[in-house]
């Protein structure tokens, strides 16, 4: 079978014109109901850019038979009516891994009536369709893995998330000290997500074990083999610059060079400049993804200067405080820290107790080291409770809120289901290191030299704070 449309503004809204048995067009022609419920267009497609001479250019569509075996159109009532369809080239093509252009739905009405759309469906075999859902589920595996994998790594650094590079200025810790205050808990933590990685996916739980289909893989590495031979030196170049910016960042975070923003900013210039980028309208468009999130940091940040202006958070964290054993406090703090950056953002939780905590402390007499553990217990807790729904954290409120979500059915709820063992084991472990551990190696590591004592007088206060937040 062959089938001749007509080129429009864009590929993904084409008008049949001519469906024949052979390669004669017949222009045209409208289309019946008993011509257009064979029509079976499957993966196995050939589409042709043909130029005719009024200057319009049409494409041929071939396919096979379908594998399906039964008819994939319904039949209408109304056969007089003009058939318009959408020709779309779904992500699907590698989820199917040969490239498939399939036809997704119709919309139809009379001569002169104005044709709207209609509900979208996809008309695939069954074989196809278990493919497509398997490769979906494969990239919300992943996706969520990269989340979490995010979670936990952003534990153990000031630098690993926004509300770390607040705890490490207010309480004066630099990269090294805030990694081994925080390793009593974000250890413990990493092993947990790693258990949990281990169980959900052996045993496929919570739509986690999906597995990469054959045919995709076969088209990546066919992708993969004609991007490297397509690959000229200036390309292979522009890598090495990357890596070689990608191993200097480590490095200045790590050794503390300058502060997190003058690193980003030498990082972006060496990367530029080298890489020959040296035009504004070259660099704009890299910036507009982020534009959305750092617009919500900004209003963040305002609410958070409302609250401590009016002192919002101060009986409540002071009665936490008042509570006499620091274990118990601690433990308090990681909960109701936590609880509450599940149904907000974390940033804007950790913020307002550390500034809290440090102020109180400096008010009651309060000794450093119980404002260190205090403030430890706050960070790990809003880092780790948080993962449970995705308001808690940008990165993932980021993706809920994408275009790739909807794409591969990623919903809200969907995205809390897939939480639900990370946040039970990240939990359990992070209560083990906040009760038993974080006091005991806290004092431990003040003693043997391994992080430095500070006094009240070294903290910054809120004051202060506020020039970190401009």
């Amino acid at each position: 079978s062959t089938l001749f449309i007509e080129n429009s503004a864009r590929i993904n809204r084409i008008d049949f014109l001519s469906v024949t048995r052979n390669e004669r067009p017949a222009e045209g022609v409208r289309l019946t109901a008993p011509e257009l419920r064979f029509i079976h267009v499957t993966p196995k497609q050939i589409l042709r850019e043909r130029q005719f001479r009024d200057g319009t250019k049409k494409y041929l569509i071939s396919w096979n038979p379908s594998p399906c075996g039964t008819p994939i159109l319904p039949s209408w009532e109304h056969q007089s009516d003009l058939f318009t369809f959408l020709l779309h080239q779904y992500s699907g093509q590698v989820a199917t891994g040969n490239g498939d252009q399939f036809i997704e739905h119709m919309r139809f009405a009379d001569d002169d009536d104005d044709v709207e759309e209609s509900k979208i469906e996809t008309f695939m075999c069954d074989s196809e369709l278990n493919e497509r859902h398997q490769f979906e589920a494969f990239l919300r595996k992943i996706l969520m893995h990269s989340l979490l994998g995010t979670a936990l790594g952003g534990i153990m650094t000031s630098v690993g998330e926004p509300q770390n590079v607040y705890a490490a200025v207010v309480l004066n810790w630099n990269f090294n000290e805030y990694f081994l205050r925080l390793s009593p808990i974000s250890l413990l933590v990493f092993c947990g997500g790693l258990f949990s990685l281990l169980i959900v996916e052996y045993f496929n739980l919570f739509e986690y074990g999906s597995e990469l289909p054959e045919s995709v893989l076969e088209l990546l590495r066919e992708h993969q083999k004609l991007a490297l031979f397509r690959q000229t030196r200036h390309e292979t170049l522009q890598l090495h610059i990357e890596f070689l910016v990608l191993v200097f960042i480590i490095l200045a975070l790590t050794l503390h060079i300058a502060s997190d923003g003058i690193i980003g900013l030498i990082a972006l210039i060496l990367v530029t400049t080298l890489n020959g980028i040296t035009e504004e309208r070259q660099l704009g468009k890299a910036f507009q993804d982020s534009l959305p999130f750092t617009g919500l940091f900004v209003v963040f940040l305002t609410v958070i200067a409302i609250v401590e202006d009016h002192n919002l958070f101060g009986p409540f964290v002071n009665s936490i405080l008042h509570i006499e054993d620091v274990r118990l406090q601690s433990l308090t703090l990681f909960f109701i820290v936590g609880v509450l950056s599940m149904i907000s953002d974390n940033v804007f939780i950790t913020i307002i107790f550390v500034s809290q905590i440090s102020n109180h402390c400096l008010d009651s007499g309060h000794s450093r080291a119980d404002c260190d553990i205090l403030s430890a217990a706050v960070t790990a807790g809003s880092n780790v409770l948080s993962v449970a729904t995705p308001n808690g954290q940008a990165a993932f409120l980021y993706v809920a809120t994408s275009a790739i979500a909807p794409q591969i059915k990623l919903s809200f709820l969907k995205m809390m289901k897939m939480t639900i063992p990370y946040t039970i084991s990240m939990t359990i472990f992070g209560f083990v290191g906040v009760f038993f551990l974080l006091q005991p190696m806290t004092k431990y590591m003040e003693s043997s030299n391994i992080v430095p004592v500070h006094t009240l007088s070294e903290l910054i206060t809120c004051e202060c704070a506020g020039d970190f937040h401009s």
